[in-house]
């Protein structure tokens, strides 16, 4: 009897620490999430996890190696006393760093596997008498060891790596799939901008948007006037709002729509902007700034033009003619190809696109807009440098003769 009493009391021992075997270690733990106060709240400080995802998408896991990087100073060299500043002596832990020894800055280039992770709450930063750091955010720490087999006489083989985003970004843990720098990002798209295309989005390139939206707190703004003229042999293009909820009041979305290109009404003005309620409401007190009232005749052709779909179809057959025409004008080399959406072709050229755009309206009494002029330049880009825009709205006759003139112009330039 007294060996049951025993164990039922150890039994009950057990089952009233378990919930704190649970709580002392969770699972995985991204960027996004360290930074959501809300989410954060529930972490104590010192709360284990098993991994850590960084905001460069590079995960962390135990038992993974990490390379120590070099200890950040305002000199060239280093002096005897110089010390890393997020990684410490020891298994650390708490929230008062001068409390900590600061690793040698001779330690860089080793390697040391990770042992563990936790969490703490970062510092309070405002002004308040008993602030409550739970509702800050989450900073991620690293527990590391010395690998197996490397020499631990006179050297220091358990550190705690503070704040590892902190850390990868001044260099003192390396991170061997670092993000583009600015540099390298410019070389890369001066490497791409020959294959640019200038097609609608796709989902997947939404959804990555919305993504950012939500993270850097902006609106995603789609003007998507163009969306309705489209090859009618395909599938319609993706829009905005295919890609989320826009009824949802956390929605970043806001699309806009027009009558000018969807019904060939451009003078009538009229058009719809679709977003939340919060946004929709913020937007009609701006308008009330400067916004005009449609007078009653452009509202009634207004609500004809959207309830009727049919002039809409028949407007997208004339396309398919007139693209054919234009299309057909060029040699299968000129690479000459219909747009996702909308009635232009931006045609790739041999030469300055500012000189051909004049050359062209000198000889032939074509218009037509060099690319540049619709885009900006950026660090020595300009994305719309080399190319033409060409609007394909005419009748097929004229069509057929301004875009021969054109083909016969790029030769005369190659």
């Amino acid at each position: 009897m007294l060996n049951y009493n025993r164990i039922m009391k150890n039994l009950i021992i057990l089952a009233l620490c378990s919930p704190l075997f649970i709580l002392a270690q969770q699972g995985s733990l991204t960027y996004d999430q360290t930074q959501d106060i809300k989410f954060a709240e529930q972490y104590k400080n010192n709360t284990f996890i098993d991994s850590y995802t960084t905001d460069d998408g590079l995960t962390i896991s135990i038992g993974d190696t990490l390379t120590i990087g070099n200890a950040v100073i305002n000199r060239k060299r280093y002096l005897f006393n110089d010390v890393f500043s997020h990684i410490v002596i020891g298994k650390t832990k708490g929230i008062k760093h001068k409390e900590f020894r600061p690793l040698p800055h001779n330690y860089s280039g080793s390697q040391v596997v990770v042992k563990s992770i936790f969490v703490t709450h970062e510092k309070w930063s405002g002004f308040k008498l008993w602030p409550n750091r739970r509702k800050t955010p989450l900073c991620v720490n690293v527990f590391v060891k010395n690998l197996k087999g490397t020499s631990s006489v006179f050297s220091y083989s358990r550190k705690t790596i503070l704040d590892i985003e902190r850390a990868f970004s001044l260099g003192e843990i390396v991170n061997h799939n670092p993000p583009l720098s600015k540099e390298e990002a410019i070389k890369k798209l001066k490497e791409s901008k020959d294959l640019m295309e200038l097609d609608f989005l796709s989902k997947e390139e939404y959804e990555v948007l919305l993504t950012k939206a939500e993270k850097f707190d902006f609106l995603l703004c789609a003007d998507e006037c163009y969306i309705d003229v489209y090859d009618s042999s395909i599938s319609p293009p993706i829009g905005l709002l295919e890609c989320e909820d826009i009824s949802n009041v956390k929605s970043r979305s806001v699309v806009f729509h027009s009558l000018s290109k969807r019904s060939n009404l451009a003078g009538l003005r009229s058009g719809f902007v679709c977003a939340s309620e919060e946004t929709i409401k913020q937007l009609s007190l701006y308008r009330t700034y400067h916004g005009v009232t449609l007078s009653l005749p452009t509202q009634m052709a207004s609500t004809w033009a959207w309830e009727d779909r049919n002039h809409v179809r028949e407007n997208r057959l004339l396309y398919d003619e007139r693209f054919e025409a234009a299309i057909s004008c060029f040699d299968s080399s000129d690479n000459v190809i219909r747009p996702d959406g909308g009635f232009y072709i931006w045609l790739k050229l041999p030469c300055d696109d500012q000189l051909f755009a004049k050359s062209l309206y000198q000889d032939s009494g074509i218009l037509s807009l060099p690319g540049s002029y619709l885009s900006k330049e950026n660090e020595g880009i300009n994305p719309g440098k080399g190319f033409l825009r060409l609007a394909v709205v005419h009748d097929v006759d004229t069509i057929s003769n301004a875009f021969s003139e054109v083909s016969k112009k790029i030769s005369d330039f190659r």
